[in-house]
């Protein structure tokens, strides 16, 4: 437990600094000296002590970098999106959560506005890669999670609200225009959509032959994956408040 919540606490660290370095810094005692010859906020050890807690890591800033946009701890890594500035594209940052040094960065044209996601094939065969998803705009962006190469890009048919989950053959969304859909991955025209009574704000959840989406209407809807809504296979659920969280299976 307090591993995990020394992980927490490196993440905050990153969320606190301005901008993201390239080279893991030292903890402890010698991390303090070095945080106090430069602005940037960083947590003392003796407050971390205090409730229970050690910095594992420290990314030090970097002069002319960009600051940090958003960041997400994942099963996979933490991942940093630096903001676009001036012309200069921004970076998403693969963080390995041991030591905090940096495994890949993709470059970003825009703020990355939603959490990445990673789908993990059950069985990997030859030129196959695990992938992270990401949107930029109307566009959904598919890398390779371990090398963070780009495998496919493809506009959405519509503007995403969500983050993307993706199965071995599709990937799923919410819009900006309230519709939940389905696509064949490298695909841009949906093969199903759906719009419920509200907007969908939560991402949707996949688990190979459904898809469960949830709408600020307060009903949960279950879908096929394959063709969406389906009379007499599909459902939905009244919750009675509106609902801005993904499901959990």
């Amino acid at each position: 437990e307090s591993r995990v919540q020394g992980l927490l606490t490196a993440c905050a660290i990153v969320l606190c600094l301005s901008i993201v370095g390239c080279q893991s810094g030292p903890a402890g005692d010698d991390a303090e000296s070095a945080a106090g010859r430069d602005a940037s906020p960083r947590f003392s050890s003796t407050a971390l002590n205090e409730v229970g807690l050690e910095e594992l890591w420290y990314n030090p800033p970097r002069r002319g970098g960009h600051k940090v946009s958003g960041a997400w701890l994942l099963p996979d890594g933490l991942f940093v999106a630096t903001q676009p500035v001036q012309g200069r594209a921004g970076a998403l940052k693969r963080i390995q959560k041991d030591d905090g040094m940096p495994k890949w960065d993709y470059p970003l044209d825009l703020p990355l506005a939603v959490s990445p996601t990673a789908f993990h094939y059950p069985s990997l065969g030859p030129g196959r890669d695990d992938e992270l998803y990401i949107t930029q705009g109307d566009a959904v962006v598919c890398l390779g999670l371990e090398h963070g190469q780009l495998l496919w890009k493809r506009s959405a048919p519509h503007s995403l609200s969500t983050s993307v989950i993706a199965d071995e053959e599709r990937y799923f969304a919410g819009s900006d225009i309230g519709t939940t859909f389905g696509a064949v991955n490298h695909r841009s025209v949906e093969a199903w959509q759906y719009t419920p009574g509200g907007s969908i704000d939560a991402s949707p959840v996949a688990d190979g032959t459904s898809v469960l989406a949830a709408s600020t209407d307060g009903i949960c809807y279950s879908f096929s994956a394959a063709q969406g809504y389906q009379q007499g296979t599909s459902w939905t659920f009244k919750t009675g408040a509106r609902i801005t969280v993904p499901p959990v299976i």
